[in-house]
């Protein structure tokens, strides 16, 4: 949503002040060639969800000539009333201008003195209307969105001790092709990665077996026209899907290097820049796979070696065979099962850590109304999480972590982003989406402070007795099932 301006403004910053937000517009030259400009600083309190509006006034001078505050609910006026201001967020809120040259003019004229209380009794009657009205409330919500996405700086950070540098969130482009809902329409993924790089997302995660094949030649066609040069990115290897449409998991050399010139190829790039093993192939020793993996970083054919679901032993193995820039895990609030071992495995050894599934594969976004329009096949449908008799006492989850964003004055999957973004430096999430709204409300989640007391209140509500179902059904394999047998016992055939 746009913000509804009489004039030519600057939107110039959205902070925080203690409970709230604040977003910072500026609007140059009135019609009053007396007046320089105004600037508007409109407070979002997320405890009480009110809302506050400050005028400034400035002379040509640059002298501060009027000060106002608004408040809905209630009204308080600073120094002398010459401008009653409300941003036009609304259909039912219009701006009125009053002008009133003294605090004086007020208090002995009645005709400015009616003036003002008429205009304080319709804002007031207003107010009443805009607060009580999920509506309007939704507007606004827009709005302060809208102006965190143009605003909040997607920053950079090192992922791991080699030298690779990812965008602080990236982007996960499975839904794009697979799993989910059917495959969207190209054109329209292909501008939601562009808007992804533009908006400084520049970190985008895919891997062969999304489609299979389809999600590695979609970004193949976002990465044309100069865009390759302006990210970093993940693909995978290590998972086969056989003609009978069963997973297998495969880390031989062969398969390896066979699976990597694939990529390459669809692509349609030289050089991958974090190559992960998707799934361990629990038949070869790690060192084996990655021995070959050595290779094809010397070979120049992928700079960076990730793993993904690996268990803190394999880890440790694969990390003296050659530097792991990455581990990608499942990581969000009610997927905490690694934080035990294989998140301090990755710290101790210099490993940048990777959360998919940040949002709990959207649970986290909207809860139970998730699987109201969930596709035929939506691979959602046959976790356990998501079964009729563990989603019942899971909604609580979801609902508490509502009532909390609420408060905050952001949404639940901000809220949850903020979360994993909280957890340190070392930590890159990479939610999926396939809207552009979404991707939009994700990044403003970079805008979301939590308090020390705030994150362990969340954590409360997704306690691992409380989380019912396990992450995925018995036949995918995790980190828990992910070492390898010793390098002695591997015959190279």
């Amino acid at each position: 949503m746009e913000f509804r301006k009489r004039y030519d403004c600057t939107i110039r910053a959205v902070t925080q002040e203690g409970d709230s937000d604040c977003v910072k517009v500026e609007e140059e030259k009135l019609a009053n060639e007396k007046i320089r400009y105004i600037t508007y600083d409109v407070y979002f309190d997320r405890s009480t969800q009110k809302v506050r509006c400050e005028c400034n006034m400035f002379e040509n001078s640059g002298i501060l000539c009027c000060h106002c505050l608004v408040v809905f609910f209630f009204y308080k006026v600073n120094r002398v009333p010459i401008c009653y201001v409300l941003p036009r967020w609304s259909k039912n809120i219009k701006r009125k201008h009053t002008y009133i040259k003294s605090s004086h003019d007020v208090s002995r004229s009645d005709e400015n003195r009616n003036l003002y209380k008429g205009l304080c009794t319709h804002f007031f009657n207003v107010a009443q209307e805009f607060v009580n009205c999920d509506e309007e409330a939704a507007i606004l919500h827009a709005a302060l969105d809208d102006a965190r996405t143009k605003l909040t700086k997607v920053g950079r950070m090192k992922l791991g001790s080699q030298g690779l540098e990812v965008s602080q969130q990236g982007l996960g482009c499975m839904g794009m092709s697979a799993y989910y809902d059917p495959p969207k329409p190209e054109p329209d993924m292909v501008a939601l990665i562009h808007h992804a790089v533009q908006s400084g997302v520049t970190f985008l995660d895919t891997t062969d077996v999304y489609g299979p094949h389809t999600n590695e030649i979609l970004i193949g066609k976002a990465l044309n026209g100069g865009v390759r040069e302006k990210v970093e990115l993940a693909t995978k290897f290590g998972i086969r899907i056989s003609d009978d449409g069963k997973f297998e998991n495969r880390g031989d050399p062969s398969y390896v290097r066979a699976a990597c010139e694939g990529s390459l190829k669809r692509l349609d790039i030289d050089c991958i820049d974090l190559y992960y093993q998707h799934r361990i192939d629990t038949r070869v020793p790690i060192e084996i796979t990655i021995g070959e993996l050595k290779k094809l970083v010397e070979e120049g054919k992928i700079k960076y070696i990730g793993l993904s679901e690996v268990s803190a032993s394999t880890i440790r193995r694969a990390h003296a065979v050659h530097p792991i820039s990455a581990v990608q895990l499942e990581w969000s609030l009610w997927s905490r099962d690694a934080e035990e071992e294989v998140i301090p495995t990755c710290r101790e050894l210099g490993i940048g850590i990777v959360a998919y599934n940040p949002l709990g594969r959207g649970f986290l976004s909207s809860g139970t109304k998730l699987l109201e329009n969930l596709s035929e096949g939506d691979l959602r449908q046959n976790l356990p999480r998501f079964q009729p008799e563990n989603l019942e006492k899971n909604k609580t989850i979801f609902e508490r972590v509502n009532e909390m964003a609420a408060k905050k004055g952001c949404t639940p999957s901000q809220l949850a982003l903020a979360w994993v973004h909280h957890q340190g430096n070392d930590v890159c999430p990479i939610p999926g989406t396939t809207k552009v709204d979404n991707f939009n409300q994700h990044i403003a989640a970079l805008s979301v402070k939590l308090a020390p007391q705030e994150m362990a209140e969340l954590e409360s509500f997704a306690a691992a007795d409380t989380v019912k179902g396990d992450r995925y059904a018995g036949d995918l394999s995790t980190w828990k099932n992910s070492d390898t047998p010793p390098l002695s016992s591997w015959k190279d055939v």
